[in-house]
């Protein structure tokens, strides 16, 4: 059985730091502001709300 790692609370920190909608532009994706969200051009399923939290809906 595989042991599951846990992540530390620097690593923690700095995932919750991370810019989303920076991430998607720098993978190729068009970020687009639609009201109170972004989402991408290329997948309208996903909503980026305060460009750290996102959603997928399908």
């Amino acid at each position: 059985m595989e042991e599951r790692r846990s992540f530390t609370a620097e690593e923690l920190a700095i995932a919750k730091s991370v810019d989303l909608t920076a991430v998607a532009a720098s993978l190729g994706y068009t970020v687009k502001k639609v009201g109170r969200y972004h989402t991408l051009k290329e997948m309208d399923s996903i909503r980026i709300y305060n460009r750290t939290n996102w959603f997928r809906w399908s």
